[in-house]
């Protein structure tokens, strides 16, 4: 099984992770991070790409992706007895609403708001339908509808605003699935939440 996490541009730290039998730890980032337990991947993509398209990067199997200010903190061998491992995502602890979400985006991160309107009339979505935070997403990548998941949301967050919550769950719709969604009983006993921060080199 792999883990994998993507930092860029200084924006995370990277933090050890606690170690699970089996698993192999994979950092894409800009420059070389040393580290006793993830392997370092160079890569000039957009970080978003290889969040989104993992099936570019990786073999295809079930793989883990967690956001770089989350800190694994548990086994993740009892987390994936804990949650399907098709397509699993951390489920918006705020919200459960792409509507919601996208008023979210232009009050709290600056989106604009005329381009966040245009991307979500092209949406059909039934309100309150549901919501990842996407930063913890287990997915099977050996199976083909999870690939196709993840080529339309890679197109839709391009013809979008820079907020991936927005594009997800929109495309589950559109082609007749469903994600499983785990809420923080779950996230909290394997990992811990923390906040982006640039790393200062001194």
């Amino acid at each position: 099984m792999i883990c994998y996490t993507v930092i860029t541009n200084d924006y995370d730290e990277l933090k050890e992770p606690f170690v699970s039998e089996g698993w192999r730890y994979i950092v894409f980032s800009d420059r070389f991070i040393e580290s006793e337990h993830w392997e370092c991947y160079i890569t000039d993509k957009h970080n978003r790409d290889i969040k989104i398209r993992p099936h570019k990067e990786l073999f295809h199997e079930p793989c883990l992706y967690v956001d770089g200010s989350i800190e694994i903190i548990g086994n993740l061998n009892e987390f994936i007895t804990e949650v399907p491992t098709w397509f699993s995502i951390w489920k918006h602890p705020h919200r459960d609403c792409v509507y919601d979400e996208a008023d979210a985006v232009v009050r709290l991160k600056g989106c604009h708001p005329g381009l966040v309107k245009q991307q979500m009339a092209r949406y059909d979505i039934p309100k309150h339908w549901g919501l990842g935070a996407n930063g913890i997403m287990l997915r099977d990548l050996s199976d083909s509808k999870v690939r196709q998941i993840c080529e339309r949301w890679w197109k839709e967050y391009q013809n979008g605003v820079e907020r991936d919550q927005l594009s997800l769950m929109p495309v589950f719709h559109k082609m007749g699935y469903k994600p499983d969604l785990f809420g923080n009983d779950i996230m909290n006993k394997y990992f811990k939440w923390g906040k982006h921060e640039k790393v200062r080199h001194n």
